[in-house]
């Protein structure tokens, strides 16, 4: 089950352990106005 803290989210840290779990298929290259994940905003 996805972690509802990270649902709608983006990554932008190449390092953020929870951006590496998306699946391929699933990654996109736009931010579509959600926030910063915690992990990234910790490793900005």
């Amino acid at each position: 089950m996805e972690d509802e803290r990270n649902k709608n989210v983006y990554h932008d840290h190449n390092d953020c352990s929870d951006g590496l779990r998306i699946k391929a298929g699933h990654k996109q290259q736009v931010t579509a106005n959600r926030r910063h994940c915690d992990e990234c905003v910790k490793k900005a």
